[in-house]
């Protein structure tokens, strides 16, 4: 059943007066300063948008500056670019390992080759803090 005219009006006048907005409350005055909008989305669809980076730009530069804005990536971008370009730590191991395979040792197994490998390093180290 709806409400006789008379009524209806006086109704429809007090919603429109209740539900009004003035458009400056919702865009904001031209005086305040309009703040950001978060973008929302995953990190890495946001990362994927962005143009690609200069080979002449320093990736760990460009890393910290946007840490803040791709926190998650940043982490396993640190861990990629902190691995070293060279390999001399894994060829000096091949070299022990060869000097520790001798005729007279070449029927120990892989495990024995490890322990001996182990040793050698953990003896190295212990006299390389007693020089410091």
């Amino acid at each position: 059943m709806t409400p006789p005219a008379s009524k209806r009006s006086k109704v429809d006048a007090t919603l429109r007066r209740d539900y009004t907005v003035d458009m400056s409350d919702l865009l904001g005055r031209a005086d305040e300063p309009v703040e950001a909008v978060k973008d929302t989305r995953p990190e890495w669809e946001r990362y994927v948008e962005l143009p690609q980076v200069s080979l002449n730009e320093d990736l760990l530069q460009w890393w910290q500056r946007h840490e803040d804005e791709f926190p998650q990536i940043s982490k396993m971008a640190y861990q990629v670019l902190g691995c070293p370009a060279c390999s001399s730590g894994v060829e000096r191991l091949f070299s022990k390992a060869g000097r520790n395979y001798t005729k007279d040792r070449k029927s120990n197994s892989a495990e024995s080759m490890g322990d001996i490998l182990f040793a050698t390093n953990l003896k190295a180290k212990k006299k390389k803090q007693l020089v410091a």
